[in-house]
Protein backbone atom coordinates (compact mmCIF):
# COMPACT_ATOMS: atom_id res chain seq x y z
CA UNK A 1 0.00 0.00 0.00
CA UNK A 2 2.73 2.48 0.50
CA UNK A 3 4.39 1.78 -2.85
CA UNK A 4 1.70 4.16 -4.65
CA UNK A 5 1.39 6.59 -2.08
CA UNK A 6 5.67 7.11 -2.58
CA UNK A 7 4.79 6.85 -6.13
CA UNK A 8 2.79 9.90 -6.26
CA UNK A 9 4.62 12.22 -3.58
CA UNK A 10 7.78 11.49 -5.34
CA UNK A 11 5.79 12.25 -9.07
CA UNK A 12 4.35 15.57 -7.00
CA UNK A 13 7.43 16.52 -4.88
CA UNK A 14 9.76 17.38 -8.12
CA UNK A 15 9.18 21.23 -9.08
CA UNK A 16 8.69 21.00 -12.42
CA UNK A 17 6.03 18.23 -12.73
CA UNK A 18 4.04 19.96 -9.96
CA UNK A 19 4.74 22.61 -12.42
CA UNK A 20 3.50 20.79 -15.29
CA UNK A 21 0.52 19.79 -13.19
CA UNK A 22 -0.21 23.29 -12.26
CA UNK A 23 -0.65 24.36 -15.69
CA UNK A 24 -2.96 22.03 -17.00
CA UNK A 25 -5.29 22.35 -14.74
CA UNK A 26 -5.40 25.86 -15.17
CA UNK A 27 -5.46 25.52 -18.92
CA UNK A 28 -8.56 26.62 -20.51
CA UNK A 29 -7.93 24.13 -23.84
CA UNK A 30 -6.04 20.79 -24.36
CA UNK A 31 -2.56 21.52 -24.43
CA UNK A 32 -0.11 19.29 -26.27
CA UNK A 33 3.57 17.66 -24.69
CA UNK A 34 5.12 20.06 -27.19
CA UNK A 35 3.34 23.27 -25.67
CA UNK A 36 4.13 22.36 -22.56
CA UNK A 37 7.68 22.22 -23.68
CA UNK A 38 7.47 25.74 -24.96
CA UNK A 39 5.88 26.97 -21.73
CA UNK A 40 8.38 25.74 -19.45
CA UNK A 41 11.36 26.28 -21.97
CA UNK A 42 12.52 22.84 -22.15
CA UNK A 43 12.85 20.59 -24.97
CA UNK A 44 10.15 17.79 -25.83
CA UNK A 45 12.10 14.82 -23.93
CA UNK A 46 12.46 16.21 -20.85
CA UNK A 47 9.01 17.53 -20.23
CA UNK A 48 7.90 13.73 -21.65
CA UNK A 49 9.95 11.70 -19.04
CA UNK A 50 8.27 14.45 -16.14
CA UNK A 51 4.87 13.61 -17.98
CA UNK A 52 5.65 9.89 -18.09
CA UNK A 53 6.25 9.87 -14.00
CA UNK A 54 3.17 11.92 -13.48
CA UNK A 55 1.06 8.92 -15.37
CA UNK A 56 2.86 6.12 -13.74
CA UNK A 57 1.78 7.57 -10.40
CA UNK A 58 -1.68 8.32 -11.62
CA UNK A 59 -2.05 12.02 -11.98
CA UNK A 60 -2.34 12.31 -15.61
CA UNK A 61 -3.53 10.29 -18.47
CA UNK A 62 -2.27 11.06 -22.39
CA UNK A 63 -4.29 10.94 -25.02
CA UNK A 64 -3.22 10.80 -28.67
CA UNK A 65 -4.87 13.48 -30.92
CA UNK A 66 -3.52 13.08 -34.89
CA UNK A 67 0.52 13.17 -34.18
CA UNK A 68 0.25 15.42 -30.52
CA UNK A 69 0.23 13.99 -27.68
CA UNK A 70 -2.07 15.57 -25.03
CA UNK A 71 -1.76 15.09 -20.94
CA UNK A 72 -4.95 15.79 -19.17
CA UNK A 73 -4.97 15.72 -15.50
CA UNK A 74 -7.02 12.43 -14.24
CA UNK A 75 -9.44 13.17 -10.80
CA UNK A 76 -9.19 16.82 -11.74
CA UNK A 77 -11.19 17.80 -8.52
CA UNK A 78 -8.88 16.02 -6.17
CA UNK A 79 -5.78 16.78 -7.76
CA UNK A 80 -6.66 20.18 -7.53
CA UNK A 81 -7.80 20.34 -3.73
CA UNK A 82 -4.29 18.25 -3.72
CA UNK A 83 -2.30 21.03 -5.27
CA UNK A 84 -4.17 23.42 -2.96
CA UNK A 85 -3.40 21.49 0.44
CA UNK A 86 0.34 21.40 -0.84
CA UNK A 87 0.01 25.17 -1.94
CA UNK A 88 -1.80 26.00 1.62
CA UNK A 89 0.71 23.55 3.54
CA UNK A 90 4.31 25.04 2.05
CA UNK A 91 2.57 28.81 2.79
CA UNK A 92 2.46 27.71 6.79
CA UNK A 93 5.70 25.79 6.91
CA UNK A 94 7.80 28.62 5.28
CA UNK A 95 6.00 31.18 7.51
CA UNK A 96 6.88 29.44 10.91
CA UNK A 97 10.11 28.73 9.92
CA UNK A 98 11.22 31.30 7.35
CA UNK A 99 12.69 30.60 4.14
CA UNK A 100 15.36 27.23 4.18
CA UNK A 101 18.77 28.54 3.01
CA UNK A 102 22.36 26.22 2.92
CA UNK A 103 24.52 27.62 5.97
CA UNK A 104 28.06 26.44 6.92
CA UNK A 105 27.26 25.75 10.59
CA UNK A 106 24.65 23.45 9.21
CA UNK A 107 26.75 20.92 8.16
CA UNK A 108 28.93 20.62 11.31
CA UNK A 109 30.02 16.68 11.46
Amino acid sequence: MTEPINQLLTAISHPTRFHIIEILLNTERPLHIRGLAKNLGMDYAQVYRHIERLEDAGLIEIYDVGRSRVPHVQNEEEVRQLVGDIMKLSTVAVGKHGPKTANVEDHNI
